[in-house]
This record gives C-alpha cells, sequence and structure tokens, in this order.
C-alpha cells in the first residue's frame, strides 16, 4: 500500500468494480490495421498490457502502463489504462490520483468519450479511500502509518489513504515517540493534532536528580513510593473487614443451631414455616461472611504492597533487606476458603 498526498480540489472517488477491472469501454476503439511498426513505443505498450489484462495478469500489466505513461506524460489513454490496472488490484491510492489527474485535464478526445465511464470509476475508487489532515510540532517531525512514511511536519494537505486501521507514529531526534491507533473511514476526512515533548537535554542528570528526590522523599518519612497513612489505613481496614468476617460467621453459626433444633419441628407444618426467619437470617449472616472475607483478603493483599514499596531504598538503609522482611511480615495475607457452612477466614497482623 503506498499513501501519496491528494491534489487540491479532488473530488471524491468511485466506480464499478466491473469497469475498471474488465474495462470493456476503456478498451473499445479497434486497433490499428497497420503493422506493428508503425506504432509508437507507447502505443505498443499499451496494447500488449491491454492483452495481458484480457488474460487476468493484472500484475504483468502494470509495468508496461507505467513505462507507457512515463514515455508519453500527456497521454490520456495511458494513464487511463494504468488507472484501470491500479484500480484492478486493490491499489486504490493510485487509481485516485491518476483518474482525478485524467479528469482534471484539459478536453481531450478520448477522454471526452470514456468521461462517464472514468466518472463512474472514480466514485467507486473513492468509496474505499478517507483523509487524513495532521497538524501538530515540532516542524520536521516523520509521520509515518503503519511504518509508512507519509511526510514530515507540517502536513500542508490531506492525505488519501485506504480505509482501514492504522497505527499512526510521528518520530524526530530528541523527541519522545508518539504512537496513536487511527481509523480512517470511507469518504471521511479524519484530523489530528500531534505535539512531541522533548527529551531531557541531559538524560543522566535527570536520572541522578530524579533518584536524590527520592531519598529525599525517603528521609523525609513519605514511604519512598507509598505513603505511611494509605499503608496503615489499608492494615486497618484488613482489621476491620477480618472482625466482620469471624462476627458474621459466630451469627451464621447460631441461627443454624436455631433451624436445626428440635424448636423448629412442629406436627403439621414444615421447618421453614416454623423457623423461616432463622434461615433468611442464616443466609444473610453467611453472604456477610463471605462478602467481608473476600474484603479482608484484597485489603491484606494492597496493605501488604503498600508497606513493601514504602521501604527505603538500600542504600540509605544498612539494614534494608532487614527491614523490607518485617514489613513483608507486619501484615499476613489472609486466606479464605469456603466450607459446606460458609466461609472461613484466618490471618495474623
Amino acid at each position: 500500500m503506498k499513501l501519496y498526498r491528494s491534489l487540491p480540489g479532488a473530488p471524491g472517488l468511485a466506480v464499478s468494480c466491473a469497469v475498471l477491472l474488465v474495462a470493456p469501454g476503456l478498451r473499445a476503439e479497434p486497433r490499428a490495421a497497420a503493422p506493428a511498426t508503425s506504432l509508437s513505443r507507447s502505443e505498443t505498450l499499451i496494447e500488449q498490457g491491454m492483452d495481458l489484462r484480457q488474460s487476468g495478469q493484472e500484475e504483468a500489466a502494470l509495468p508496461l502502463f507505467e513505462e507507457a505513461a512515463a514515455l508519453e506524460p500527456e497521454s490520456v489513454r495511458a494513464r487511463v489504462h494504468l488507472a484501470a490496472t491500479h484500480q484492478a488490484l486493490g491499489h486504490w491510492v493510485e487509481a485516485d490520483a491518476l483518474l482525478t489527474e485524467v479528469l482534471s485535464a484539459p478536453d481531450d478526445p478520448y477522454l471526452e468519450r470514456h468521461r462517464a465511464t472514468l466518472e463512474r470509476a472514480a466514485e467507486f475508487v473513492g468509496r474505499h479511500l478517507g483523509s487524513l489532515m495532521l497538524s501538530g510540532q515540532p516542524a520536521g517531525a516523520e509521520v509515518q502509518l503503519d511504518g509508512r512514511t507519509l511526510g514530515v511536519l507540517p502536513l500542508p494537505d490531506a492525505v488519501r489513504v485506504p480505509v482501514g486501521s492504522y497505527q499512526l507514529e510521528v518520530l524526530r531526534e530528541g523527541y519522545y515517540p508518539l504512537r496513536r491507533p487511527l481509523v480512517i473511514s470511507s469518504g471521511a476526512v479524519l484530523r489530528e493534532a500531534v505535539a512531541l515533548a522533548p527529551l531531557p537535554a541531559d538524560p543522566g542528570a535527570a536520572v541522578a536528580n530524579g533518584e536524590a528526590s527520592g531519598r529525599d522523599t525517603a528521609s523525609a518519612g513519605t514511604g519512598g513510593g507509598s505513603p505511611a497513612w494509605l499503608s496503615w489505613t489499608l492494615t486497618g481496614l484488613t482489621a476491620g473487614a477480618a472482625i466482620t468476617t469471624g462476627v458474621a460467621l459466630v451469627v451464621r453459626n447460631q441461627h443454624a443451631s436455631e433451624w436445626n433444633s428440635a424448636d423448629c419441628l412442629q406436627p403439621g407444618r414444615t421447618r421453614g414455616e416454623v423457623c423461616g426467619a432463622e434461615l433468611d437470617a442464616g443466609k444473610t449472616a453467611e453472604s456477610v461472611a463471605y462478602v467481608s472475607g473476600v474484603a479482608t483478603l484484597l485489603f491484606a493483599a494492597g496493605a501488604a504492597v503498600s508497606w513493601t514499596l514504602g521501604e527505603p531504598a538500600a542504600s540509605e538503609a544498612p539494614n534494608a533487606v532487614a527491614s523490607q522482611s518485617a514489613a513483608s511480615a507486619r501484615v499476613a495475607l489472609t486466606r479464605c476458603s469456603l466450607t459446606l457452612g460458609g466461609a472461613l477466614c484466618a490471618g495474623s497482623f
């Protein structure tokens, strides 16, 4: 897939696929009866390319039409057949640029005979294309779509792009690269603005400053990445959730005992009719125990991570390894498991 910048004022493009794929209207004129030696080199190439296209050899015909168009840049016929071959191969951008150029050419007998066909072709091709308008900074940054270069900032005109999803990349030395997914829609113009952030002038100094800042933060008691108040809060939430779990399990067991007691057996009535409230209360307590047990596990995990991140760096604490072990021991992850009777959680602090 090649990407080209659209011509100013280019109309929307699109064609009847059959028109350009077989192109009966584009090769309807009869061949000259004169011997081949009377044909120009460009005309000979066009005739050869048409024969290849009739036999389905589009890729083999393409270089012949390209050579013919290069030999006679003003030949509308050569460019029309080149556009037809690009369209047949799915090269929508190339076909679009050629058809736009041909249709905007001055009066030409060949063009006028086939104008209706070419306009339908342009309409069909256009349904496979959208446009990208990109603005931003810094100037001179390279713009790529899926690894193919579109140009450098600033891009003055919209770029015609086949419909689909792409990865936009904007690159320049001395700046952080920008990568962004894009989706090009049929007939639409996608407008994007970009701005690259410059890299630090001295990356080594920036790293050193960052380390110094980290040491200052640690010495100030902020935990070197996790504030102490957060660690204590998570620890407290862990303890509260664990206590709630234990109380809920005790309540659940009490209601289960009442449900299973002889008091809930009465002649002519079911156990549910007699002690339905006990069953409901037991299920509620069981649900609370389960939820609080899960919460205990989550809070404990968060507290453990928070305490670990809050430890000072090894270079500032001779006993950093021991301190880290102590931090890990401050909160042991609470373990919860489901049993036939409910949820069971255990933990230590």
